[in-house]
């Protein structure tokens, strides 16, 4: 029964009008150096992907607001996953850098902009 609940409410999300298909969807751990993307929601963005001190770092992290975009400069990894770093936009003007990883990207719109 709880397998046949959880088959229904995937088809019912996947055939819903707002899914997006699977050619528009964009993969956040694999994403293009120099390409500029759209984030859907509030995401962290940390000073340094492997800081010597971590809790130094946590309270340093800043939070890039939704419907702002990123540019990615260049791809990190340490261990896994891929660690972003990026120039925030906001109205064609760079705002702030960091690092982004991309589990906090999962689950997210992602929109590819020009």
């Amino acid at each position: 029964m709880k397998q046949n609940i959880i088959i229904i409410l995937a088809v019912m999300v996947l055939s819903s009008a707002d899914a997006c298909s699977a050619a528009d969807w964009i993969d956040p751990c694999d994403l293009e150096q120099a390409g500029t993307y759209r984030l859907a929601r509030q995401t962290p963005l940390m000073p340094d992907p492997d800081p010597a001190d971590p809790m130094e770092a946590l309270s340093r992290m800043k939070q890039i607001p939704a419907g702002l975009s990123i540019i990615v400069m260049s791809t990190r990894k340490v261990k896994w996953p891929a660690w972003y770093q990026v120039n925030v936009v906001s109205a064609r003007e760079i705002i702030a850098t960091g690092w982004v990883n991309c589990t906090a990207l999962v689950g997210q719109d992602l929109t590819k902009l020009d």
